[in-house]
């Protein structure tokens, strides 16, 4: 199984993310609106997020 890695606020956190050693498509976004949320999340397995929020209602 391959998965795919959304991170949607990388320009957020001021660290190193290592990308995982199995089958994965990465995918980073600066920064995401509150409306982008869910289009970017779409198919997505793992999501990473360090500022936007992700509501019940998003979910």
């Amino acid at each position: 199984m391959s998965h795919k890695i959304v991170f949607l606020d990388r320009e957020t956190l001021d660290a190193n993310v290592r990308k995982p050693n199995f089958p994965h498509e990465y995918t980073e976004h600066a920064q995401t609106a509150p409306d982008q949320i869910v289009e970017r999340l779409k198919g997505a397995t793992i999501c990473i997020t360090n500022k936007v929020p992700l509501r019940e209602a998003t979910l």
